[in-house]
């Protein structure tokens, strides 16, 4: 089936949702060939609280002037500036695949993926295993650019799209220096239209309702496991889904409960994960989004 994927992500912050809708392709890219790959990166995990420091100097800000020019401002009342990051406390902001442009030259493809929201989709030449590179930049004249492995993942042979899903380790403050990378095959034939695609990265078992052709339908999923569920929709092509966190003592916790949007010709995807900086309010957190297949 020659496809071209519409990415749209909904990203569901807590019990009480709001959601915000992002166009990931302008165009319709050209159908998929058989030396093809459809590759969708998506990245989850919760975000490094943000530090500041307040300078000993003066704060010298760059402001634009009327004609256009740029001028050095100095401020005495100190800005206060955020902590850089240290190297994997935040999501890697670009990450590279080999590839082929069209007249067959190996190029570098660059991946820009930011954790929780908009995923970064690419059309690849097709090989057995997927290796994300890091980019150095040279530091002296006499230096290259120098490429090295990030994580690597196998691609099945009968893999026309694939859904690569790197989870923060939760565990650790550099959480994304060794993440877990899962690898989903969603071409159409193993993910249909009409399906949504849960997995549970969240480290408590969660259940999750969506209604059925028989009434409602609950499955339950263990941490690190994913499942393939067909609800009913709607005439607006939509259904409900209702989350819950089974917790140790037995007690369970709703952390999502809204409709979603699953087009005629699309399936919907759902990310739980934890975020262990949430400590007063919900720190079961929900990346969900629709794709279109055409």
């Amino acid at each position: 089936m020659l496809t071209n994927i519409k990415q749209n992500l909904i990203i569901c912050l807590a019990v009480s949702c709001s959601f915000q809708t992002f166009p990931l392709c302008a165009q319709d890219s050209p159908p998929l060939k058989k030396t093809d790959l459809d590759v969708l990166v998506v990245a989850v995990g919760h975000k490094r609280i943000a530090k500041y420091t307040i300078p000993n100097e003066p704060s010298i800000i760059e402001e634009e002037q009327e004609d256009g020019s740029i001028k050095k401002v100095v401020y005495n009342n100190r800005f206060p500036k955020e902590i850089q990051a240290k190297p994997f406390e935040d999501f890697p902001r670009n990450l590279y695949l080999k590839n082929k442009n069209a007249q067959g030259k190996t190029i570098f493809e660059k991946i820009s993926i930011t954790p929780n929201r908009r995923p970064s989709q690419k059309k690849i030449h097709r090989r057995s295993n997927l290796n994300f590179l890091l980019k150095t930049l040279p530091r002296k004249p006499d230096e290259k650019v120098t490429y090295k492995k990030y994580l690597s993942s196998s691609i099945g042979e009968d893999q026309t799209h694939a859904l690569l899903l790197f989870v923060k380790n939760y565990r650790q403050k550099k959480g994304w220096e060794k993440p877990l990378l899962k690898n989903f095959n969603i071409s159409p034939e193993k993910l249909p239209v009409g399906s949504i695609l849960i997995y549970n990265s969240s480290p408590v078992p969660i259940e999750v309702d969506t209604p059925g052709k028989n009434g409602l339908s609950t499955i339950a999923i263990a941490p690190s496991k994913s499942a393939n569920i067909v609800p009913v929709l709607d005439k607006s092509s939509r259904t409900m889904v209702r989350a819950r966190a089974v917790l140790k003592n037995g007690s369970k916790k709703e952390f999502f409960y809204d409709s979603i949007l699953i087009p005629s010709n699309g399936r919907g995807f759902l990310f739980p994960y934890l975020n262990p900086n949430s400590k007063k309010h919900q720190p079961i957190k929900m990346v969900a989004y629709y794709d279109e297949l055409k």
